[in-house]
């Protein structure tokens, strides 16, 4: 891809704020447009007409069939999971209040 359509993409999308790249083709998609709404109790899924591929517009190919409501609390827990690890490998607790402490 030239640098000059890279330029012009970019321009289009200034224009038009909706637009975003669809995540297998990379083809611009307007998030506004009618039928572009794959769901309706997956508001923010878009199907790119160009491809046909389903994403997310806030999350791309993150949580493909699932709703972005439902991925927001296991995403939250898988990172709770960490850092719970990462507090007891590379913490001790205080002497004298008992917090996890790092020196």
């Amino acid at each position: 891809v030239s640098h000059w359509t890279l330029f012009q993409r970019l321009m289009q999308k200034l224009r038009d704020p909706t637009l975003i790249h669809c995540t297998r083709c990379d083809d611009l998609v307007s998030t506004h447009q009618p039928g572009n709404l794959f769901h309706p109790t997956h508001p923010n899924d878009i199907l790119c007409s160009h491809c046909g591929h389903q994403f997310c517009a806030v999350h791309g190919d993150a949580h493909l069939g699932q709703s972005c409501q439902d991925y927001k609390p296991a995403r939250l827990e898988k990172h709770d999971r960490k850092s719970i690890q990462a507090i007891r490998r590379f913490t001790k607790p205080c002497s004298h209040c008992g917090i996890p402490i790092h020196k």
